[in-house]
């Protein structure tokens, strides 16, 4: 996976509101090893590099809406 290819899936993560701690929990590795992967200063595994990406990919994403509010 190339850099621009971890910073799209980073910032895809982050819109989301998907955590490291989640990431992690799902692809069976560790929330450091997330962290740093997504730092750029550890790989993954290609199969875990697929997990990763199918996980965030596969997530739904929230938007906060704007409500009007009579008193």
């Amino acid at each position: 996976m190339t850099r621009n290819e971890i910073n799209a899936l980073y910032l895809e993560a982050h819109k989301k509101g998907i955590k490291n701690k989640d990431i992690a929990k799902a692809i069976g590795c560790s929330q450091s090893l997330v962290s740093q992967f997504f730092n750029h200063k550890a790989n993954m595994s290609p199969q875990k590099e697929k997990e990763l990406r199918a996980f965030i990919l596969d997530q739904p994403e929230y938007r906060l809406l704007k409500v009007a509010v009579n008193k």
